[in-house]
């Protein structure tokens, strides 16, 4: 695996492992604790009903439907994102599914297996990685739009 791709797939594990933090950390009662990931005086991104962020490029990056559990956006000079969805199903077949969409949007699979999938095209990379929580599936995204 080439060294931009083993840092697109530890980013994606790394999404993995904060989406199964924050699934089995959660709790309905509200707290006071300040939130670390937002700064004061920032405003807060304006996220769709979907659960992305307004300016995620859904068109060139089709994800599975299911819930959004985590999304983290690159600094301004590193267009990428890292997304984390749960969703109902198994892992392999949430794998396919998601490559599939990936492929219709133009992209081509440089790798799949393992519950890793590499696809690429001219604008990025995308790594797919997929995991089994309880009974559902976290399906992450390792998304890099800079030109490959």
């Amino acid at each position: 695996m080439a060294p931009k791709q083993l840092g697109l797939a530890l980013l994606g594990v790394s999404v993995v492992c904060a989406a199964l933090l924050n699934a089995c950390s959660s709790s309905d009662e509200p707290t006071n604790k300040p939130n670390p990931s937002v700064s004061p005086g920032k405003p807060l991104p304006t996220v769709e009903a979907d659960g992305l962020p307004a300016d995620f490029p859904r068109d060139e990056i089709p994800i599975v439907d299911g819930e959004v559990t985590s999304v983290q956006k690159g600094k301004s000079d590193d267009p990428g994102y890292a997304v984390a969805v749960l969703v109902d199903g198994e892992p392999t077949a949430t794998l396919a599914e998601a490559v599939s969409l990936l492929e219709g949007a133009g992209w081509k699979a440089q790798s799949d297996g393992g519950g890793v999938a590499v696809l690429s095209k001219e604008s990025g990379q995308v790594v797919v990685t997929t995991s089994l929580s309880s009974d559902q599936t976290v399906v992450s995204y390792a998304i890099d739009l800079s030109a490959v």
